[in-house]
């Protein structure tokens, strides 16, 4: 029943103890210690060890509980790992990865997160085993943040999928060292904050920009302008400002409609893109308003 709940619930192993009598009739307790590893698809290895454990289990039931809580404990820290929603790893120094929860290698490979599980032939943790390269670690910064003062706290930064495209993540790291000092590994949790970025960009986006004709905003040509006024005084230079109203626009919101009028200011848009330069801008004011900030421009 063990067997099957772990291969069920994805967990790396098991440890139960249990009772069994022998040819003599004495009742022994034996400790039963499963390490599972995925060979392919459906396909699973077992190793495991037994243990007679009677003497100690004799010996009361302080270390009895003491035995079933390390065990559950051990067993509870696996499914941890393994069902985690954030990604967990660990990587030795150099930046290669050993181990990797599901959740990192679906962030990493969406389309075969399993095709990234290593073919060594450890039994031990064999399904948690990647072949994988740490993408921060490339980073000096990321490095000298480790080597200096050991850990990284919700650092923010991009990620290159396998497939090209691009992950943003929130990531959290330290070393872990020896009782002599000696750097052994690096461990850490990834969180994908790229749904999150996502909606900044679009709420940051919706405050500068028209929704209806995509372009910028009053507040943007406020900015920009501040700007541009900024470069011509340090610079030299002209900035032109043109206002745009559109004639018997209220006219045709009355008459047609108001999803013709909105079609209007929209082609409008287009073709004001269409005729200004790659460095000027187009703004929408408001209602039936457009403005020109033309920058650089000697004026008559």
């Amino acid at each position: 029943d063990r067997y099957l709940e772990a291969l069920r619930t994805g967990a790396a192993g098991y440890t139960q103890v249990f009772r069994m009598q022998g040819d003599d009739g004495e009742v022994r307790r034996l400790c039963e210690d499963v390490r599972l590893g995925r060979l392919g698809i459906d396909v699973w290895s077992a190793v495991g060890v037994i243990t007679d454990v009677t003497a100690s289990w004799d010996q009361g039931a302080v270390q009895r509980q003491m035995l079933l809580d390390l065990a559950a404990s051990r067993e509870q820290f696996m499914r941890l790992f393994v069902n985690s929603p954030v990604g967990i790893y660990r990587a030795v120094p150099g930046g290669r990865v050993i181990l990797a929860n599901p959740s990192l290698r679906q962030m990493l490979r969406p389309d075969d997160p399993d095709d990234m599980i290593d073919d060594g032939d450890d039994g031990m943790n064999q399904a948690l085993r990647v072949r994988l390269e740490h993408p921060s670690y490339a980073d000096e910064a990321f490095r000298a943040a480790l080597e200096s003062e050991g850990a990284v706290q919700g650092r923010e930064t991009d990620w290159r999928r396998t497939d090209g495209s691009l992950l943003s993540v929130r990531e959290s790291a330290r070393a872990v060292f020896a009782n002599d000092g000696t750097l052994l590994y690096y461990e850490g949790t990834v969180e994908d904050i790229t749904a999150r970025r996502a909606a900044e960009a679009r709420l940051q986006w919706q405050a500068s920009h028209d929704t209806l004709t995509r372009l910028p905003n009053r507040r943007l040509f406020t900015d920009r302008l501040d700007s541009a006024l900024e470069r011509s005084r340090a610079c030299g230079g002209e900035v032109a400002v043109a206002f745009i109203d559109l004639d018997r626009f209220k006219q045709i919101n009355d008459t047609l409609g108001h999803g013709a009028g909105d079609r209007l200011l929209v082609a409008i848009a287009e073709r004001l893109r269409r005729v200004v330069r790659a460095d000027d801008g187009i703004f929408r004011m408001g209602g039936d308003e457009f403005t020109l900030l033309l920058a650089g421009h000697e004026l008559a």
